[in-house]
Parts: structure tokens; sequence; C-alpha cells
């Protein structure tokens, strides 16, 4: 019995120091998990600094590279108003030249036709000039007949006076013959008659014969004076076809001075233009430039943001010591006078993150109203653009008890919705594999993450190699996507940056130039959504829940709820759809 009751004795303590060495192995345990989740936090708060750091730095390098890209932009928008300026005045000046050149060359033509003229005058000129001289030696003929004329006349005057005298004696003669001279008296007084008309014909013809004399000697005045003219005439002629040859050659000299000033013209012309696509490729850079800025300050921002998920969703990065699950429920609360109103993020029997539905935020402490929980007192941790941490102040196994029913209740609820996302996402999948198949487009470009930037657009718009594929085979599965059902009120896909090509027809319209509010609602299609639902959504790699406030324009806040599930092609992560609820 002694030795039963030792051997007793023994046990019990071996038992007491198994409990202590378990006890002992479980404690060494907690501090090792408690001292390497310290230092994997400390570790990645130190990350996350880092990363904060490296990213501002090259934030501010991009910074830099941009205001240089905007400042050649507008070096360039310089260069090219000047360059159009100056291709305006070519254009005018190559105008006038050519116009110049053409009126030169129809000058040119009627100097010709000018000296062709005078030329003929010259001739016309020369032959009135040997006719004057022909009419002048006529006319002096005519002048030398009218006085052999004269003394013609003065020869006839002379007879006719013998005759007179002669029947002047006659008569005498008759008069003494008595009756026998009768007869030859009455035929001397007929040739006395004769003598008398004789003389006074004669006169008359002396008269006109001066008369002739005296017109035909200014006849040869005139003549000797018209072929004169026609001498002078004729050298002024000749002074003017010289003048004219000297014209047309001036003029020839000119129109071909005109035709190279219009060929240099329009070579300036052409390297103006030249310069001016120089111009306009140096601003196309530089506006590529800006845009690529842009992108890599986008990407760093989603980077940033992608890194900070990671991390603090990572079990070494997470501060909280429960894990918070993706549940939306409505939450009221008061804080300092503040009246408050959201939607949980996600939840845990410890805190929440909560979505507020404007963007007044609260401090310090308070409490929430809990839907299907009741009220809590709650502090605020943080608060930021994902929502606001809530921390339970309170925390007794009864609310605790509801908290988790409630978790449980919305995780159960949210099955159903999460396998109709992963039946359109495999949907997706299957139009895309088959695209891919037909080679409507291959694999590169369906994976390819180069995004092009839109002119004109604000909110900026993008295209990708896979946007016109994603509009013609997802489009139809996004207009059915409207008839799932379970508060389900469409669907997106996004690829695995968080690009959206392609949007329901009413969030699809084309933007309005000047009108980011509206544009903002209304054209959501070929954006990218690099905020934290975005990136959560787009790499998602199992069915995940978000509650997120989404800012449709002028602080217009709405409250989402959504379902994602990963979209593979052949065996890769392309990358999400996401099924949207308001709330």
């Amino acid at each position: 019995m002694r030795e039963y009751d030792v051997l007793a004795s023994r046990l019990r303590a071996l038992k007491a120091r198994m409990a202590y060495f378990v006890l002992e192995r479980a404690e060494l345990a907690q501090r090792s998990e408690n001292k390497l989740r310290q230092e994997m936090l400390a570790l990645t708060e130190l990350l996350e600094g880092e990363v904060q750091e490296t990213v501002g730095d090259i934030s501010a390098q991009s910074d830099r590279l941009r205001e240089g890209a905007v400042q050649l932009s507008d070096v360039a928008g310089e260069l090219l108003a000047k360059a159009r300026e100056v291709a305006e005045s070519v254009r005018i000046t190559s105008g006038n030249v050519q116009t110049v050149a053409g009126a030169t060359e129809q000058l040119e033509a009627s100097s010709r036709a000018i000296s062709e003229q005078v030329d003929q005058s010259s001739k016309l000129a020369e032959a009135a000039r040997t006719r004057g001289d022909d009419a002048a030696h006529r006319v002096e003929g005519l002048s030398d007949a009218t006085a052999q004329i004269g003394s013609v006349v003065n020869l006839i005057q002379g007879i006719a006076g013998q005759t007179r005298m002669l029947a002047l004696n006659a008569t005498i003669e008759a008069a003494r013959a008595g009756d026998a001279g009768r007869g030859f008296a009455v035929v001397a007084g007929e040739v006395k008659g004769l003598a008398d008309q004789t003389e006074r014909a004669i006169g008359t013809i002396s008269e006109q014969a001066a008369t002739i004399g005296n017109t035909t000697r200014g006849a040869v005045e005139t003549v000797q004076g018209v072929v004169e003219t026609i001498r002078d005439i004729d050298a002024i002629a000749a002074d003017v076809a010289h003048a004219a040859t000297e014209q047309r050659a001036a003029t020839a000299e000119i129109m071909t001075s005109a035709v190279q000033a219009a060929q240099h013209t329009q070579a300036v012309a052409d390297s103006v233009g030249t310069m001016m696509a120089g111009a306009e490729m140096t601003r196309a850079v530089a506006t590529r430039v800006n845009d690529l800025s842009g992108m890599v300050n986008r990407d760093i921002d989603a980077l940033r943001t992608r890194l900070y998920v990671i991390l603090r969703t990572s079990y070494g990065g997470n501060r909280r010591q429960e894990a918070r699950l993706p549940v939306a429920v409505k939450v009221r609360g008061t804080f300092g006078g503040l009246t408050i109103s959201g939607v949980s993020a996600d939840l845990s029997t410890g805190g929440l993150l909560l979505v507020l539905s404007d963007d007044r935020a609260p401090q310090g402490t308070g409490t929430i109203e809990i839907e299907g929980v009741g009220r809590v007192a709650a502090e605020v941790v943080n608060v930021s653009d994902l929502g606001v941490n809530l921390r339970f102040t309170e925390g007794s196994a009864q609310q605790q008890a509801a908290l988790q029913e409630r978790i449980d209740a919305e995780q159960l609820k949210d099955k159903p919705l999460m396998a109709m996302a992963e039946e359109v996402a495999r949907e997706a999948s299957r139009l895309l594999e088959s695209a891919v198949h037909d080679r409507r487009i291959s694999v590169d470009d369906l994976f390819d993450a180069t995004y092009t930037p839109i002119p004109g657009t604000d909110p900026t718009q993008f295209t990708a190699r896979h946007t016109a594929l994603a509009e013609q085979i997802l489009g139809p599965v996004i207009v059915r996507s409207k008839n799932l059902g379970q508060g389900v009120e469409g669907a997106v896909f996004t690829d695995r940056n968080g690009y959206v090509a392609v949007h329901a027809p009413e969030y699809a319209q084309p933007q309005r130039p000047g009108d980011s509010k509206w544009n903002k609602a209304n054209s959501r299609n070929r954006r990218i959504y690099d905020d934290r639902s975005g990136i959560l959504a787009a790499r998602c790699l199992k069915p995940l829940v978000q509650t997120y406030h989404r800012d449709m324009g002028e602080k217009n806040f709405t409250l989402y709820k959504e379902i994602d599930a990963p979209v593979f092609v052949l065996g890769r992560r392309w990358g999400a759809v996401r099924l949207v609820s308001h709330l």
C-alpha cells in the first residue's frame, strides 16, 4: 500500500512537471510568436518607410521631369506658333512672288508684242518716208510743169498780142482799101475778136497757172514737211525700238529673277514646313513625355498602394490582434457631436474599417450602432483614403458573440454571390481564350500593359491593345449581368492593373469637353482604377468581398459593395470580374 502511495505521488509530481512544461512551452511559443510578430511588424514599418521615401524621391524626380516636359511643350508650342506665323508670311510672300512672276511673264509677252509692233511701225515709217520722198519728187516735177505752162502761156499771150496788132493793121489797111477791103476788114475784125478772146483766155489760164504754181509750191513745202516729220517719226521709232529691246531684255531678266525668287521662296516654305513638322514632333514628344511622367506618377502611387495593401494584409504587417473579414454592415455613430454613417469594409470582434457616406471624418472616442449587433464604444485609430479605422474599447463576451454571429451571417449570405462571380469569371476566361485560339488577339497583346492616354479627356481615358476586343466580347456579358439578381446591379472587367476597357452603356458615354463632373459619373470606361479597391480586385487570387465609396463628382459619394473573382486566361491571371451593388 505504501509503495502504491509513493508511486501515485511520483505520478502526480510527473503530471505537475509535464503540465508546467506544457505551460512553459506555450508561454515560450507565445513569447516567440509575439517577438517574431514585433520584429516583422518593425521590419514592415521600416520597409514601408523606405518605400514611402523612395517613392517620394521618384515622385519628385518624375515631377521635375514633368515640369521639364511642360516647359519643353510650351517652348515647342511657341516655336510652332512662330513657325506658323513665318509659314503664313512665306505663304503670302510666295503668293506675291508668284503673282509678280506671272505679271512679269505677261509684261515680257507685252514687251515682246510692243517690240514687234514698234518694228512694224519702223517699217511703216520707212515706207512712208520713201513714199513721201517720191511724192516730193513728183510734186517738184509738177512745179516744173507748172513753170513750163507759164512759159507757154507767155508765148501764147505774145502770139495773141501780135495777132491783135496784125488784125489792127489789117483793119487799117482794109479801111484804106475802101469797099474793096470791106471783106478783109470783116476777117480782120474777127481775127481781132479771136485775139481778144485768146488774150482773155490766156489771162485766165495765166491766173490759174499762177494759182496752180502757188498751190504746187505749197504742196511741195507740205510734202517736204511731211517727209521731215516722217524722218523724225522714223528716228523716234528707232529710239522706241531700241528702248523696247532694252525693256524686253530687262523684263526677261526680271522674269528670271522672279522665277528664281519663287523657287527660293518655295524652298523656304518647304524648310518652314519641315521646321513646323519638327516643332510639332517636339511638342508631341513633350506631350508624350508629360503623359509618361503622369503615368509614372500614377504607377508609383499604384505601387505604393499595392505595397501598402500587401504589407498591411500580411501576417507580419497586420497590427490587428483579430482577423478582420470583408463584411459589409450598416453603421451609424456619434463622435464629439458629429454624427456619421456608412458601411463597414471589414469587421472583426475588435474593430472595423468604416467607409463613410460623406467626407466628414470623426476624431477621438464615441459610440457606434452596428446593424444586427447594437451599440458599441469605439475610438478612432486612423483616418485614410480607405476609410476610418475604429477600435472597440469595450468588449464584453456578449458583444463579441453578437459580432461573430453577424460576421458569420454576412459571410454565409455572400457565398452565393461569390459563386456567381466565379461563374461570370469563367465565362470571361472562355471568351478570352477562344479569342486567342481564333487569333483575334495574341497573348502578348492581351496581357500588354501599355496604356495610351486619349488626348483631351478629363478624367484621362486610355486605350490598350485589348480595348477593342474587350468591348466586342465582354460588353455583352456586362449587359447581361444586370439580370443576375440577388442585388447585383452589374459587372465590369478589369485587367491586372486596374484598367477597365468596357463598361455598361449608360456609364460608357462619350465625354463632354470641359465637364469633368459629368464625365466622372458617365464616362467610366477606358479608365484605370488603381485605388485600394481597384488594386485588390485586379490582383485577387480568390473571390473577394469589398465595400467602398466612390466619388461620382462634386463630392457626391456613392457606397458600393462588390464581389470580385479572378479571371484566368491560359493559366495566367489576366484580371478579375467585379460584381457591383449599391448599399
